[in-house]
């Protein structure tokens, strides 16, 4: 209790004297998150923090909340810093750790520590720390997560990764208790995975590398190795980041090369080169994975308020929602959108098809989406009232329901070079523009009012806006960073060519040779192609490789080509309309096959007019030293079908009647073949039936079991209450010691011995009364080193006695006087503990008469 009066006298005084600086500010904070089975692991931890580590500790173990806690006070017997019980408003000092009370969360805010009252129910102390550390601290917080049950501390992690701190978990294998450790590892975070005393040397290492503090710039010669390291990731991972915010792409590499104990870019290059697996962890650093239910909740109240409503105003019962997601993460976002969808659908008593692409390049994150499975700490996030009616509890998780799972797609898709979704209502794009550069900033907004219908919606992250893209979209909501896709912009932006924003990389990225070859290769398909069409036509046209993937799009083309439901995809093929791919194919297998020009004939389609004619021709495009393969199609409209009376039918020769008749028998003899191949799908169908009722059959025995697991739960259940049982037993036995105790207290209180009891470290744990008059002794000197105290026995080797007794066990007598002049014999005797250990030192004082 010394110890903390001492921490808030301190902070009282550092708050008057404004020690509380800017430069105070920048010493690391580690939070270190522990449950069952934890006070081992922070034992460890903290015993391996030297005295003048630089950062503070914060210690948030789950309490009893209605009992008194010792970990204060079992922390500082084992740590070198000093070890206080936090209280409110006191500031943080480094080499210090400050420990959780019980019955409270506990917070920070401007260096300083703040306490709340902890409700009933799901108590989420880790989580609720980490998310204030990260907004407070940023690259100078670190979440440690050690031994525990559950999953308390895996949203905070991710919120302290997301804001470019550290992460470091205890190894399950080394942890009493894996789950905390294996919750938080899952979410693919984790920078470090050791046992404690090894996290804690790792994370010192890591804050003292010369490359973690930010803000210094780049020399401009190093770019070429940074550039390199981009080129090595895209050639690995398929995706381009050379057009992130250069700033971004400094810090994240910068941890990497700390975590590693690199700190010259050449030598993480060559560390990639030769560990191509560290590209992954890279690519992983790189992604942005801030994410969760209803963040920034203020702005998804004005967004169910303002916008969500509109979404339905005038929609055809049968005419889907369309909503896209991109770099969604792992789902929170998207299925928050879902939630506030169903619960309008719910309050007007009417449902229309809702249809969400949650699209991300992280396949990892994405599975985590569809499985539509999450943490109990989402609790923090979704209102009781959301939970009972939107997920089901599966141990210790939440999944989402069917119903709401059945209204998002994901698919993995790059927002920079894959083909966007078209005709949507919204588009909600949340904290990934902030990491892009200037110019890719503009072009993806420009892809995002292409995609959205007129009227559509945009939402975007709290530190984002539209820039200059006032002539795209006008605001709805500044403050909620929404906004509205203006009609009737002039020159709308075309389907981007190729289906990327930018389908090379940078030539600062490539060697010289390999430079030469890529600009080769890179020749100009949408020149070559506008200089063919040009020439001998003037209509839209698309540009196909040898694998049907469009390469590039002129003109509008919508009459003849969509996107098609699903995942993204800009095969030729899928994306044609129905009643043009016979056409499509067979022009292009021609176009091949022969190596010229073939016109296809004149096909009737549905238009906004009513019926009319298109036509599809195919023609090889190649130039020296150009890609191979590439298909020109140019996509022709002929005009209404009801003007087209003037044009000539080809009139059939005798030959090409027998012809036809031959091909109408064959036609025949196709319907028929399919007519039994239908009957054989409906034979299917009914085996199909079958499966069905089996496999209800077996939900039927999986709901059995569930119960059969409710029953198991309730005994589990006994079994707690009977651990509650073995607890009480144990604290019987700790008021039996207590009592033993107080026996020894009162037995020392009535001697007229002076005794002093030492620990190993020499430092006081006990006295008499009578041991006072001889050393100037007072209760707040327990625990202080022996060798602090003016005992003013003029005895110079004392300590040096002390120590030969504890490692020689012999007993030792001197001769001492005390400042008065009083004579003492000093006895002087190792600590035996009841197996034998030597656990410190009895000083005992035996007066001596004078002999004058």
């Amino acid at each position: 209790m010394g110890k903390s009066r001492k921490a808030r006298s301190a902070g009282a005084d550092a708050k008057k004297d404004g020690r509380h600086t800017a430069e105070v500010e920048k010493f690391p904070v580690i939070a270190l998150g522990a449950s069952a089975g934890g006070l081992t692991a922070l034992e460890h931890f903290l015993k391996a923090v030297p005295t003048d580590s630089g950062a503070a500790y914060v210690v948030i173990q789950h309490l009893a909340p209605t009992q008194t806690s010792r970990l204060t006070e079992l922390l500082g017997q084992e740590a070198r810093i000093s070890v206080v019980e936090a209280t409110e408003g006191c500031l943080l000092e480094p080499n210090h750790a400050y420990v959780i009370p019980p019955g409270r969360y506990i917070a920070i805010a401007d260096g300083a520590l703040h306490l709340t009252e902890m409700d009933s129910g799901y108590r989420l102390p880790i989580d609720f720390f980490l998310r204030s550390l990260a907004v407070e601290r940023q690259d100078r917080a670190a979440a440690v997560i050690l031994s525990g049950t559950g999953s308390d501390g895996t949203l905070g992690v991710q919120a302290v990764k997301g804001e470019g701190g550290i992460v470091a978990v205890q190894s399950p294998e080394s942890a009493e208790y894996p789950g905390m450790p294996e919750s938080a590892i899952a979410t693919g975070q984790a920078d470090f995975v050791l046992p404690p005393e090894d996290l804690s040397v790792a994370l010192l290492g890591y804050f003292q590398h010369p490359l973690v503090p930010a803000g210094k710039s780049e020399p401009a010669e190093r770019n070429r190795e940074l550039m390199s390291i981009l080129a090595l990731l895209r050639d690995r991972k398929g995706h381009d980041f050379s057009l992130y915010k250069h700033s971004t792409l400094i810090r994240r590499i910068r941890r990497r090369m700390a975590i590693h104990g690199l700190e010259r870019y050449g030598d993480y290059l060559r560390w990639v080169r030769e560990r191509p697996e560290e590209l992954d962890k890279l690519f992983r650093e790189l992604l942005i994975q801030v994410s969760g239910f209803f963040r920034d909740a203020e702005a998804f109240r004005t967004l169910e308020d303002s916008v969500i409503p509109r979404l339905f105003e005038g929609r055809q019962r049968d005419e889907p929602v369309r909503i896209w997601v991109p770099g969604c993460s792992s789902g929170e976002e998207a299925y928050s959108i879902a939630i506030l969808l169903q619960e309008y659908m719910d309050s007007v008593g009417e449902s229309w098809p809702v249809q969400i692409f949650a699209t991300d390049i992280d396949e990892r994150a994405l599975n985590i989406g569809r499985s539509g499975r999450f943490p109990a700490s989402i609790t923090a996030d979704v209102s009781p009232q959301r939970l009972r009616q939107f997920f089901g509890r599966r141990g210790e998780s939440f999944e989402v329901v069917k119903a709401l799972r059945q209204m998002l797609i994901f698919a993995e898709q790059d927002l920079i070079k894959d083909p966007p979704f078209s005709r949507l209502d919204l588009i909600s794009c949340r904290n990934v523009l902030i990491y892009m550069g200037p110019e890719l900033q503009k072009r993806v907004l420009s892809l995002f009012h292409y995609a959205l219908n007129p009227g559509g919606f945009l939402f975007l992250g709290t530190s984002e806006t539209i820039g200059n893209a006032d002539e795209l979209f006008e605001t709805v909501n500044r403050g909620a960073k929404l906004y509205r896709c203006r009609t009737g912009t002039a020159g709308r932006m075309a389907f981007p060519g190729g289906g990327s924003l930018f389908p090379q990389p940078p030539a600062a990225m490539l060697t010289p040779t390999a430079l030469a070859a890529a600009r080769r290769e890179t020749t100009d398909i949408g020149a070559l192609a506008q200089r063919a069409v040009l020439q001998e036509y003037a209509a839209p046209f698309i540009v196909v490789d040898g694998d049907n993937q469009i390469q590039y799009f002129h003109g509008r083309t919508g009459k003849f080509l969509e996107p098609p439901s699903g995942a993204p995809s800009v095969n030729v093929i899928q994306m044609c309309r129905e009643p043009l791919r016979p056409r499509m194919r067979s022009i292009l297998h021609s176009a091949r096959a022969e190596r010229r020009a073939v016109r296809g004939s004149a096909v009737q389609i549905d238009g906004a007019g009513g019926e009319e004619l298109v036509r599809l021709t195919a023609r090889p495009l190649s130039t020296p030293g150009g890609p191979e393969g590439l298909i020109l199609v140019l996509l022709e409209e002929l005009g209404p079908l009801a003007d087209q009376e003037h044009i000539e039918v080809a009139q059939l020769n005798e030959g090409d009647s027998e012809r036809v008749t031959f091909l109408e028998q064959e036609l025949a003899y196709t319907k028929e073949a399919l007519q039994a191949t239908i009957e054989e799908l409906e034979t299917s169908n009914e085996e199909l039936k079958s499966s069905n009722e089996e496999l209800q059959s077996s939900n039927e025995e999986l709901q059995s079991s569930n119960e059969e697991l409710e029953t198991s739960r309730e005994e589990l259940q006994s079994v707690n209450e009977e651990l509650h049982t073995v607890n009480a037993e144990l604290e019987s036995e700790v008021e039996a010691l207590s009592r033993a105790s107080d026996d020894m207290n009162n037995l020392l209180a009535s001697t007229d011995l002076g005794i002093i009891f030492l620990d190993p470290h020499l430092r006081v744990e006990r006295f008499t009364p009578a041991a006072t008059r001889i050393v100037p002794l007072i209760e707040s000197d327990i625990g202080r080193p022996f060798n602090h105290l003016a005992h003013g026995l003029g005895y110079q080797r004392l300590e040096q006695d002390i120590r030969q007794v504890m490692d020689t066990l012999a007993q030792l007598e001197r001769r001492v006087e005390d400042q008065n002049g009083n004579a003492y014999v000093l006895r002087i005797r190792p600590y035996r503990t009841s197996d034998g250990r030597v656990s410190g030192a009895v000083l005992a004082f035996v007066d001596v008469a004078d002999p004058a």
